[in-house]
């Protein structure tokens, strides 16, 4: 998914589109990534948080982590998307 991301961006960064527009495209694939990988996974080992697992201290703070990761990430996709001629 990440290579299929990246030559998205390329082409996109070729095309019309690219400016404050384009920057927003990394900004949420790189987000769903993060959440895939590390969100998404650790709900689904403790089912969502009904079931604690051996490693749960590992897996809490990984998942807490990752919140601070993403909400920097979102305002300069938002912000960049609000510049953009195509939103």
């Amino acid at each position: 998914m990440l290579v299929q991301n990246c030559w998205l961006f390329a082409r996109l960064l070729i095309s019309e589109m690219a400016g404050p527009g384009a920057i927003t495209f990394p900004c949420i694939a790189v987000t769903l990534e993060i959440f895939f990988a590390y969100a998404f996974t650790a709900n689904q080992a403790t089912h969502n948080w009904i079931e604690v697992t051996a490693n749960w201290r590992q897996v809490r703070w990984e998942w807490e982590a990752l919140h601070p990761a993403n909400s920097a990430r979102s305002p300069s996709s938002a912000s960049a998307r609000s510049r953009s001629r195509y939103c």
